[in-house]
C-alpha cells in the first residue's frame, strides 16, 4: 500500500480539502507525507527546503499545514520548488524522492472544475507513472464505499488491486463496474440475425473479469458488488453509479498514451475534472510498455 505521499498544492486556501485527505490519508495509512509548493515563476526550477529563502507567505502556509499534519500525528517535509512547467516537476519530485501516490486539489470555476494547477493537470495525469488522487474542493474521503472502473487491461488489474488493499485497510465495500462499448446499430442488426453471438461474447467475458474480481473480494475479505452494462458514454455512467451507490471515492485505471487505443483514456481526465468525489487514477504498471 502507498508508504510515501506527495502532495502538490499552489496555494494554501484553494488546497484545503486535499491537505485534508492527504494528511488522513497518510494518518489512517501510516504513511510519509512529502509536500511540495509549486510556484510558476521562471523555466528554471529551484528548491529550497520550508523555513529557508522562501518568501513569508510559504513559511506561513508550511507552518499552517505542519500544524494540521501535528493534529494527526503525521510528520511532512514542506519544499518549494519554482519552475514554468509544474506537472514535470511534480513528476520529478515524485520519482526522486520515491513517492508513491500524488494528491492534488482542483479548482471550482463556472461549474467547470480544473485543477488546481491548471492546464498542467492533464500532463501530470499523463506523466505519472504512480496513482494521483484528484481531490474536489469540499467532500472527505470518507471511503465507506469506492467504485472501480474495470476492463481487461494491466492499468485495470493494477486499479483492482490498488482498490483492494484500501478496502482492506480500510473497511470498505467495493463496487466494481464494467462499461461495455455497444456495437453500432448496423452491427446490433447483423449480430441479431447471427443469433446474438457477439452480444453473448461480450457479456460472457463482462461476466467472466466480474468473477474474478468477486473471487479476488472473497480472499481479501473485503465486500464487493458487480455490474456491467453497455453505454457509449462511460463518464456519465460513473457519475451516475457514483450517487446511485453514495461511493465515497471513484477508482480508475489509466492507459497508454494514444487515445484510439482504449476506451478510457479520456475518461479519467473527465472524472477528474468533474466528479463530486476523489478520484484515483491508476496507471499503467510500470513494467508494461505504454503504447
Amino acid at each position: 500500500m502507498f508508504s510515501h505521499i506527495l502532495l502538490a498544492i499552489d496555494a494554501f486556501e484553494a488546497s484545503t480539502n486535499a491537505i485534508r485527505i492527504a494528511i488522513d490519508l497518510a494518518a489512517r495509512l501510516g504513511a510519509k507525507l512529502s509536500v511540495l509548493h509549486v510556484v510558476v515563476r521562471t523555466p528554471t526550477a529551484t528548491h529550497a527546503p520550508a523555513g529557508g529563502t522562501a518568501g513569508k507567505e510559504q513559511v506561513v502556509e508550511f507552518d499552517a499545514l505542519r500544524t494540521m499534519a501535528d493534529a494527526r500525528g503525521v510528520d511532512c517535509a514542506c519544499t518549494r520548488v519554482s519552475d514554468a512547467t509544474p506537472a514535470r516537476a511534480i513528476d520529478a519530485y515524485a520519482t526522486a524522492n520515491g513517492c508513491d501516490l500524488v494528491v492534488i486539489g482542483t479548482h471550482g470555476r463556472g461549474g467547470l472544475k480544473r485543477m488546481i494547477l491548471g492546464s498542467q493537470a492533464d500532463k501530470l495525469l499523463r506523466l505519472s507513472r504512480i496513482p494521483v488522487l484528484v481531490c474536489p474542493q469540499r467532500g472527505e474521503l470518507a471511503t465507506h464505499h469506492i467504485l472501480v472502473l474495470v476492463d481487461e487491461s494491466d492499468a485495470s488489474h493494477y486499479a483492482v488491486d490498488v482498490c483492494m488493499d484500501l478496502a482492506t485497510l480500510l473497511g470498505s465495500h467495493v463496487y466494481a463496474l464494467c462499461v461495455i462499448s455497444p456495437l453500432p446499430s448496423v452491427n446490433l442488426l447483423a449480430d441479431y440475425l447471427e443469433g446474438n453471438i457477439h452480444f453473448k461474447h461480450l457479456t460472457a467475458d463482462a461476466e467472466r473479469l466480474l468473477e474474478g474480481i468477486r473471487r479476488q473480494a472473497k480472499a481479501s475479505g473485503v465486500a464487493v458488488s458487480t455490474e456491467y452494462t453497455f453505454d457509449r458514454r462511460p463518464d456519465t455512467v460513473v457519475t451516475a453509479r457514483a450517487c446511485t451507490h453514495s461511493c465515497d471515492l471513484v477508482v480508475l485505471p489509466r492507459h497508454g498514451r494514444a487515445p484510439h487505443h482504449t476506451l478510457f483514456h479520456d475518461l479519467t481526465e473527465i472524472c477528474a475534472m468533474t466528479a463530486e468525489t476523489p478520484v484515483l487514477v491508476c496507471p499503467q504498471p510500470v513494467d508494461q510498455p505504454v503504447t
